[in-house]
């Protein structure tokens, strides 16, 4: 098959990660510990939210001061605004934070990073929906000069276009690889339900949003945003107010601007009821589930005693969570669930988030509602309620050690509008705080009637298993919805099993034709791995017909192989040799067939045309194969060059084809891109070099 490499370099690595990750988390003095029971809780540790000062500058920005006597110093300064403000120029305000520090008026982007080094100093910049935030640190004895940079950083950028096309190139490519995991789709998918598909705050990401970022759009959304009257600078430092200021004054004195900019109520969509969605990722043997609701926002006294009940249900540490203990500990079905209350400076959320095996998604969907239900109705334990009400009244305390944190959340007392003594009364909100409170919001915050549910996965095996909690609607990877009664990925339904096979033998025609590919009765396969942009090692393949295969893939020390003689399938890894069985063997051998698309009638395949979609800003027809021992597959066929673009596999994923050669009159791919899951980045083969009708040594398919 043609893009066969991708299925078994992606099985390869899935085996090859979790191996790498047992060995390091393996030593030979580990002890017997007792896993259902929670150790005892230590003594807390004793801290106060420190003391702050403010004054304002010439300039009109407002300055906050926390003394802290420690040798380091940390700056921050808080922008209002952030990518919810971007308007339709979206991704504008990340690069703006991108490019702050890769190029200013005296230093381009590499003189600034060593000056920054030298004097062991960290500069950079990020953002959320609400604001954009530039950060430094380091040595209080090279303040002088750290703060020169900081400064110049933030009033002198240049937003240089071969940086930006940097950026606008490895965000492209981040963009390409965040689209192959459950999870990324499902954060995407839930931003759309909560905030609307038709603002900064909730519309997906695309390549095309990147590809019109312009340096003058960043120049505008600086000179707008990034002024003093519409920021505040927290710095947590040994120093008088009356140093300090002298100091700011000399480095931002060439900084100015107009009054600061209004932050509009965006428009919201309003939701009641239950909302199920369902992002189709077609073949996708992992689902990510996505459970919404309501929240307080960050200016409601109740916000700590909220997150204390988040706490027991979702959130607490180790197994001091019921999530945890219900779908990890009693089911299985994922190894870290977990829940979360955010807001921003309009509303706030619930969010639960577990990704699961597809064949148990209903089920732990049901669990979900269910943990839901019974923070509602049932009275936490009180030994349930003391150890999570001392964990977030230690973890607090603890984090008040940390300059980064003290300088978020002093200028967020003022940004969201919280009392002034906010985190001096948290540790007396949490302490006050009482079983009935908890039962209280789970009601207020809980009722599993009015949650909207995301989940992506395989929409043809799950849509009429989540039918049980409510009706269905069904969306494409790219967040549009699907046509009513349409389980596949999207856009027009074009056609039935004759239409089917006009675009398949449009298909084999464009790859060379059936009889040149029948041809072939070898095939060897080199290329090389590459991690990311890292080159990882080498992959090999080779393949006697019609189904003899055998993939090795080099990682350095590290060596995977997968075989099949046509009758067996087996993996060689550095723990040993392992017949496959099952639905892994079958994958194997099905896709061990030498150029299949040439002979699916041999192999007992049944094809249908699906629909057109869009993918990689090309219309392709989609197809879906299903094979004899009940696996499918599924082909992404350009409709201008017949060629696909990408494949998909239950067991494998979706693998993108990213070019192609000529051997023998017969096009075969050159270069493929994939994410498997475990795997920390994209994987790519790249320099694929073919020989076709090669002597083989059939000895190496033995096992």
């Amino acid at each position: 098959m043609t893009i066969q490499p991708m299925f078994m370099i992606r099985r390869a690595a899935s085996a090859f990660f979790p191996l790498l990750l047992l060995a390091l988390m393996t030593s030979s003095g580990t002890a017997q510990i007792d896993r259902t029971r929670q150790p005892d809780a230590g003594p807390l540790p004793t801290a106060a939210f420190p003391p702050y000062e403010e004054f304002q500058l010439a300039n009109g920005l407002k300055v906050f001061l926390v003394h802290d006597d420690r040798p380091s110093v940390t700056m921050r300064l808080l922008v209002r605004g952030g990518n919810g403000q971007d308007g339709n120029n979206l991704g504008t305000s990340d690069a703006v934070a991108e490019l702050l520090t890769k190029g200013t008026r005296t230093r381009n982007a590499d003189g600034f990073a060593e000056d920054a080094d030298f004097i062991g100093a960290r500069i950079g910049a990020s953002t959320t929906a609400d604001y954009l935030a530039v950060t430094a640190t380091g040595l209080r004895r090279h303040f002088d000069v750290m703060l020169n940079l900081f400064a110049e950083a933030i009033t002198q950028p240049t937003f240089n276009a071969d940086e930006l096309q940097k950026y606008v190139q490895e965000q492209t490519t981040g963009l390409k690889s965040a689209r192959a995991r459950v999870g990324f789709l499902a954060d995407v998918a839930m931003n759309v339900v909560l905030f609307g598909r038709d603002n900064p705050y909730g519309a997906p990401p695309t390549e095309e949003m990147l590809q019109k970022l312009t340096p003058d759009m960043l120049r505008a959304y600086h000179a707008k945003f990034v002024v003093p009257a519409n920021s505040t600078l927290a710095v947590v430092a040994g120093m008088t107010s009356a140093e300090l200021k002298g100091k700011l004054e000399k480095a931002f004195s060439g900084w100015s601007g107009g009054a600061a900019s209004p932050i509009p109520m965006p428009n919201f969509p309003a939701r009641t009821g239950r909302r199920i969605v369902l992002v189709d990722r077609p073949n996708s043997v992992q689902s990510a589930i996505r459970v919404i609701g309501r929240g307080p926002k960050l200016d409601n006294p109740d916000f700590p005693k909220v997150q204390m009940m988040n706490s027991i249900f979702g959130a607490g540490a180790g197994l001091g969570n019921r999530l945890t203990m219900n779908l990890r500990e009693t089911h299985a079905w994922t190894y870290s669930p977990g829940s979360a209350f955010d807001a921003n400076l309009h509303t706030g959320w619930l969010e639960v988030q577990a990704d699961v095996a597809s064949n148990a998604t209903d089920s732990a969907v049901g669990e979900i509602l269910k943990e839901m239900d019974r923070m509602a109705k049932e009275p936490v334990a009180q030994d349930e309620f003391s150890r999570n009400q001392q964990s977030m009244i230690g973890t607090y305390l603890m984090s008040v050690a940390s300059p980064d944190a003290t300088a978020n959340r002093v200028q967020s007392i003022e940004f969201y509008g919280r009392e002034r003594d906010y985190f001096q009364k948290l540790v007396d909100r949490y302490n006050s705080t009482t079983p009935a409170d908890i039962q209280r919001f789970a009601n207020e915050y809980m009722p599993v009637d009015n949650v909207a549910i995301v989940v992506v996965g395989n929409a043809k095996e799950l849509r009429s298993k989540l039918e049980q909690y409510g009706p269905v609607e069904v969306w494409t990877p790219e967040m549009k919805p699907v046509e009513a009664g349409t389980a596949g990925s999207g856009g027009k339904k074009v056609g039935d099993a004759k239409a089917a096979q006009t675009v398949w033998d449009r298909m084999v025609k464009a790859m060379g034709g059936a009889e040149k590919m029948r041809a072939v009765k070898t095939l060897s396969l080199s290329s090389k791995l590459l991690m990311g942009d890292m080159e990882a090692g080498t992959f090999k393949r080779t393949h006697v017909g019609p189904k003899k295969m055998r993939i090795v893939m080099n990682l350095g020390p590290t060596e995977v192989s997968m075989l099949t003689d046509g009758k067996r399938a087996w993996r060689n890894s550095p723990a040993g040799k392992e017949l496959l069985e099952g639905e892994e063997a079958a994958s194997l051998m099905e896709v061990a067939w030498l150029l299949p698309e040439s002979r699916i009638t041999e192999i007992g395949g049944t094809i249908a045309l699906r629909e057109e979609q869009t993918m990689e800003g090309k219309t392709v027809s989609v197809i879906d194969v299903n094979y004899p021992d009940g696996t499918t597959g599924t082909y992404y066929i350009d409709t201008k060059t017949n060629l696909p673009v990408a494949q998909q596999h239950g067991l494998f994923g979706l693998m993108k084809i990213n070019g192609w050669t000529t051997v023998n009159g017969i096009k075969l791919p050159s270069a493929m891109a994939f994410t498997p899951e475990g795997a920390p980045t994209e994987l790519k083969l790249t320099n694929m070099t073919y020989t076709l009708n090669g002597k083989v040594d059939e000895s190496i398919f033995r096992f």
